[in-house]
């Protein structure tokens, strides 16, 4: 019976979504109806955690509340942007409605807003996130109500006028705190009090709100005309300093909706401007999570990646450029893994997934990224059906984006150290004193790429640079006048890794560098099952026949790109030593990081973090304890074991030749950020293969994978400190088939670690 029920709530639910993209279940398990003072509405939980299971729990923000208006203020843009394309839609007419009478109930006599409520209905009113102060919740209530009277106009008369006084009264809250023409002197916040004026002025064309659209347009496009406006289309957000942020930064959006409501063509040239520049950015890097004196890439989350698909996308209602439509589905893209980690960021019953860091995705999934997700993708559904059906491709990168951690190149005996420092994006910069040259290998596809670097604190007026990719070479001379991003110039890729040699020197004083940004002047991106490539051109040259500033599917794979995220690698042979009746492989050239230190070096570790050079490590003093003989036993079983520095490799498909016949196979490894598996490949002498699935649980974690373990009670962190952490290292054990073994392939997940591998 109960399975029936379930059949009949997916046929319903299939009459109000377009296609399985717009899956709302998550959603409604999120719907709650919640106490609120000596009332109740329905609203929907802040937050749901992943558990072991696979189930999720509903989970409030410690502090702060149980359900807010930020979040349920999108529920009621999503349901109301369904009902303008089906005003019949009696589901979502439902859905608007209540969430429209739970924001209702937190607006004050004045206008202003506040956001939480506490699990026992009352308001929380003095919280930072919560109390009245014409901020984000005040104004997503905002764009809401004001959505809401314009589209129930129509339909339901009174009610929409009720919507648009109610409207009225937060504007005139939101206008009593305008600085430089704009809401408290930021775009950020000014872009959504732009789209609510907007929505507000096409149900009660009134001058007053005309005067406001007016504002803080010319207030946002002035915040354009900087040097990262110019570099690479970003809005400055900071008051003293440059800074700019994904989340809520939907400029672009807004100056097209001003556009609309005012047909002042400079709103909607400013938008195209920031759009060329800053989608292909996003594209090939991911939704950035902000930029200021560095560049933070990560955590990259839903509420950042849909700003920039709803920005493409009221760009081509507007202008009808098959551009536009492009960008709209390679940006929406990102939700079904056209992203760093090919990992779809939206789940089967439609979770928006938490976060996607550099190693794993956060698969929690709370009502910001769950509605964030569907705002995203209902943009794409806007699309012409051929465009659709390229959304639902498998898609993969020809020219990602590359991000160099200077410090982690080679400085040789450049005059120049490396230094930690909280404003660097992987915790730490190079700081450059005289002549210094930084080397290391690069692969970059065969299109020209835009070449940045990030210079987060100098005290030298100009610093000379120059760069060197194989035969490429380039020059300038940089005036150091502010932080952040410099444009350098362009080279070519070749698709083979080549050497890749950065030098600076500065006229005088020092010069710190984070990161170098590599950003294609060409996007590729090529659809595996129709095999064709989406071109889209933004260098100075056509390329592949499609012009500058223009897009095309073209057959085939376009692009070479060579190997983008899973590097070849061919197979090398260790040395085996045997040890009573097993031979145990020393991998020590394969090794690639260091894992395990001691309290003299704890600063040195870096087990965790593949961003940075300083992370946290095993303290050697505990592993030695299971030393014997200078092998490292666990369970009686040998390993080679190494403390020079290196001591276990992150899996990366590397192969190893072997050579030898074998029945039995042990592995000793962990995870970091997370319980990880992949692909272990045994390849026999004779031409047949084993396949086992290796499953690593993480190292302060429990064994996930019916491991062995050995523990220990603590482990250093980042900074060198002791953390009475249970951590462990894990022991598998598979059977083999007992022929001679030509050589072993590991998997290709980062995230992995192997310390050893005995064979018996």
């Amino acid at each position: 019976m109960k399975n029936l029920f379930l059949v009949i709530v997916m046929i319903l639910l299939s009459c109000v979504i377009l296609s399985f993209e717009l899956n709302i279940h998550h959603l409604e398990f999120l719907r709650s109806e919640f106490k609120i003072e000596e009332n109740r509405a329905v609203g929907y939980w802040i937050y749901s955690n992943l558990q072991p299971d696979g189930s999720y729990k509903h989970i409030g923000a410690k502090g702060e509340g149980i359900t807010c208006v930020d979040d349920v203020a999108r529920v009621a843009i999503f349901y109301l942007r369904q009902l303008e394309t089906d005003p019949e839609d009696n589901f979502s007419n439902n859905r608007a409605k209540e969430a429209l009478d739970f924001l209702l109930r937190f607006q004050r006599i004045d206008g202003d807003f506040y956001n939480f409520v506490f699990e026992d209905g009352t308001i929380n009113k003095n919280g930072p996130t919560s109390r009245a102060n014409a901020n984000w919740w005040a104004l997503r209530a905002f764009w809401a109500i004001s959505l809401g009277a314009k589209v129930y106009s129509k339909t339901d008369p009174e009610f929409a006028n009720a919507l648009a006084i109610r409207a009225k009264k937060v504007l005139k809250v939101l206008e009593s705190n305008f600085k430089n023409n704009l809401l408290k002197g930021y775009t950020d916040m000014s872009s959504i009090m732009l789209l609510g004026a907007c929505e507000l002025y096409r149900s009660i064309p009134e001058k007053d709100i005309l005067k406001a659209i007016e504002t803080l347009a010319e207030g946002i496009i002035d915040s354009l005309d900087t040097s990262h406006g110019e570099l690479l289309g970003f809005f400055d957000e900071g008051k003293e300093e440059f800074n700019w942020h994904g989340w809520g930064s939907r400029q672009i959006e807004a100056l097209v909706e001003a556009y609309k409501a005012t047909a002042n063509q400079a709103y909607l040239e400013y938008a195209k401007k920031s759009a060329e520049k800053l989608f292909p950015l996003i594209i090939s890097a991911g939704p950035l999570y902000s930029v200021s004196r560095s560049i933070k890439r990560f955590p990259q989350i839903a509420y950042a990646a849909e700003v920039f698909v709803n920005s493409a996308a009221r760009l081509y209602e507007v202008t009808g450029e098959e551009l536009y439509a492009y960008y709209t589905l390679l940006l929406g893209s990102w939700f079904n893994g056209l992203n760093i980690l090919k990992s779809p960021m939206i789940g089967p019953d439609g979770q928006g997934y938490d976060g996607l860091e550099i190693t794993h995705r956060n698969l929690n999934s709370g009502a910001e990224s769950t509605i964030s997700a569907l705002l995203a993708l209902q943009a794409v559904k806007t699309l012409p059906e051929n465009y659709q059906e390229l959304f639902e491709e498998k898609k993969e990168f020809l020219t990602p984006a590359f991000f160099l951690e200077a410090e982690k190149f080679n400085l040789g005996l450049s005059e120049a150290e490396a230094e930690n420092s909280n404003i660097a994006s992987g915790g730490a910069f190079v700081r450059c004193k005289g002549t210094t040259a930084l080397r290391t290998n690069l692969l970059l596809p065969k299109v020209r790429y835009q070449v940045f670097a990030v210079i987060p604190d100098f005290d030298a007026n100009t610093v000379s640079i120059s760069v060197r990719y194989g035969k490429e070479k380039l020059k300038a001379e940089k005036k150091l006048s502010y932080y952040g991003l410099y444009k350098l110039g362009s080279i070519v890729g070749t698709a083979v890794e080549e050497r890749l040699s950065f030098g600076l020197n500065p006229s005088n004083g020092t010069v710190a560098i984070d990161t170098l940004v590599f950003i294609p002047s060409v996007i590729g991106i090529y659809l595996d099952t129709s095999d064709q490539t989406i071109l889209i051109n933004n260098s100075n040259e056509t390329f592949s026949g499609v012009p500058r500033g223009k897009c095309a599917l073209v057959p085939g794979k376009a692009i070479s790109s060579g190997e983008i995220f899973q590097v070849a690698v061919s197979c090398q042979a260790v040395k085996i030593k045997q040890e009573r009746d097993y031979f145990l492989l020393d991998l020590f050239p394969l090794y690639n990081n260091n894992g395990i230190v001691d309290a003299n070096h704890r600063r040195k570790g870096n087990f965790d973090n593949i961003q940075g050079i300083t992370g946290a490590s095993y303290p050697l003093e505990e592993i030695k304890k299971n030393i014997e003989n200078g092998f490292l036993l666990m369970k009686d079983i040998p390993f080679l074991f190494s403390d020079n520095g290196l001591d276990n490799l992150r899996t990366k498909k590397q192969c190893i030749k072997v050579g030898l016949k074998a029945s039995e196979l042990w592995i000793l490894g962990s995870s970091d950020h997370g319980d990880y598996t992949g692909e272990l490949v045994i390849k026999y002498k004779n031409g047949q293969q084993e396949s086992f699935f290796l499953g690593l649980s993480d190292w302060c974690g429990q064994p996930k994978y019916g491991e062995r373990s050995l523990q220990f009670d603590y482990r250093y962190d980042s900074t060198g400190n002791v953390e009475h952490l249970n951590c462990k290292l894990y022991l598998q054990h598979f059977k083999l088939k007992g022929d001679e073994i030509e050589a072993i392939s590991l998997p290709d997940v980062v995230t992995m670690h192997i310390f050893g591998i005995t064979l018996k």
